[in-house]
């Protein structure tokens, strides 16, 4: 029979384990951002903490107020954060290296947004490679005067 000290030592060292998995797994990903300016729309540990708190308060804006921001859009999060493949193809929160879906999926967390939403950048955005915060916002107005 197994004693509960070696219970908890196995427990212990499995946390660890995982712990440096974790490490491993947030520098991994953070090296991989696919970002296209030269910082995000807030500090790097503020998103990875509050994220969804922001899309949620801009879906609520948005959805029950008609107020659109570009500041915190999942939109502008996916034009700026989009990767793309050895072929030079953007690709889908489906694939394992999309910067939404690694982190998501170690977290064990399911990502609903892109049942509605696209998970690839918009083809204007796409174009514009390192532009500007005015230029992406200058391409996004045009997309939806080229929409409606």
């Amino acid at each position: 029979m197994v004693s509960m000290k070696k219970i908890v030592q196995l427990l212990a060292a499995a946390a660890l384990a995982l712990s440096l998995v974790a490490v491993a797994h947030a520098a991994e990903h953070e090296t991989g951002t696919g970002a296209k300016g030269e910082q995000c729309v807030e500090p790097t540990d503020f998103m990875r903490h509050n994220h969804m708190d922001l899309i949620r308060h801009q879906r609520d804006a948005t959805m029950r107020d008609g107020i659109r921001t570009s500041k915190h859009s999942l939109k502008g999060c996916i034009d700026c954060h989009a990767k793309q493949d050895g072929d030079g193809q953007f690709m889908s929160v489906k694939n394992p290296e999309h910067f939404c879906s690694g982190c998501h999926k170690y977290a064990a967390v399911s990502v609903d947004c892109f049942q509605c939403h696209t998970s690839k950048p918009s083809e204007e955005r796409a174009k514009l490679g390192n532009a500007t915060i005015n230029e992406t916002l200058k391409a996004q107005i045009a997309e939806v005067n080229v929409n409606e």
